[in-house]
């Protein structure tokens, strides 16, 4: 890979992205960002800014991908963005080749990917998947930091999906008080755990398509300005985004998708071999699409 001062300097960071994918909007983030530049087909391109200032950007300015330059797999993000802004079918359709392997979609399915993955259905089911899936963590990964973290933000997945995902039509939560089998057409979500070479992806996949990103990110927000501390006051419908915060600092990369009324897929990506500190110190990707049929 070429060197973050050389690609800085250097190299045009279209001629990084597939020709497939040509034609999109990649933006330099720096002191004087034009913010009048940004917004949803945007690509920033980011080097040692803080992370408040970047989840800004993204919440107040529709920015929905942050790059990191200083991110070893830079290339392989940056073309993550950029399929994801030209091809979002596919996206939707191989989220983790297209997370794992953007420049590969043509030949390669997630199947060849996914080392674990669990459907469920019930609240009730949580505890027991959740140490089926640390049991199975546990044959492939020796660090036990990285097996927490991979079951902390499991847990949030999975919370987000039974508690969160199944609005009525007016908005407001259902499963408070009714848990998905009690559905007239049921509706599951499928936890699943990814792996190629040295990157781990932990992801969930709902079929309601519920999720605003821009609501999302304006609560990481406000935890970045406010801290986390003072952040832990839940509301009955929105939550204070600290679950997201948390998957976001034991990540390297965090994914939102939503294609609305029909799925919503949350994933990370968590490099192997790295300590839970170290993890948190590295710079984060954001990935973000917020889809309605026939854009």
């Amino acid at each position: 890979m070429t060197s973050v001062k050389n690609m800085e300097s250097n190299i045009e960071f279209d001629e990084i992205i597939s020709p497939k994918w040509s034609g999109c909007h990649v933006v330099k983030i720096c002191e004087d960002l034009n913010l009048s530049s940004l917004n949803t087909k945007s690509i920033g391109v980011s080097h040692e800014n803080e992370m408040g200032y970047l989840v800004e950007l993204v919440a107040d300015n529709g920015l929905h991908h942050v790059v990191q330059l200083s991110n070893n797999k830079f290339e392989s993000e940056l073309n993550t963005s950029a399929l994801m802004l030209s091809d979002s079918d596919t996206f939707f359709n191989k989220p983790v080749v297209s997370v794992l392997s953007p420049l590969e979609t043509d030949v390669h399915d997630d199947s060849e990917y996914i080392i674990w993955e669990k459907e469920f259905t019930y609240k009730e089911t949580k505890t027991r998947d959740l140490d089926e899936l640390e049991e199975f963590l546990a044959t492939i990964i020796r660090q036990k930091s990285t097996i927490q973290s991979v079951r902390l933000i499991a847990d949030e997945l999975y919370t987000n999906a039974v508690y969160n995902a199944p609005l009525s039509k007016f908005g407001k939560q259902l499963l408070k008080v009714l848990p998905f089998r009690r559905y007239n057409k049921p509706k599951s979500a499928k936890l699943f755990i990814a792996q190629h070479n040295d990157r781990l992806v932990v992801g969930c996949e709902d079929q309601f398509g519920s999720l605003s990103v821009s609501a999302l990110m304006k609560r990481v927000k406000s935890i970045y300005e406010k801290g986390v501390g003072d952040s832990i006051k839940f509301t009955s419908s929105t939550g204070a985004g600290i679950g997201t915060y948390m998957i976001m600092q034991a990540c390297t990369s965090y994914f939102a998708a939503v294609f609305e009324d029909k799925k919503t897929l949350v994933m990370g990506v968590i490099p192997l071999g790295v300590s839970s500190r170290k993890r948190e110190e590295l710079p984060k990707n954001i990935h973000l699409i917020q889809y309605k049929g026939g854009q």
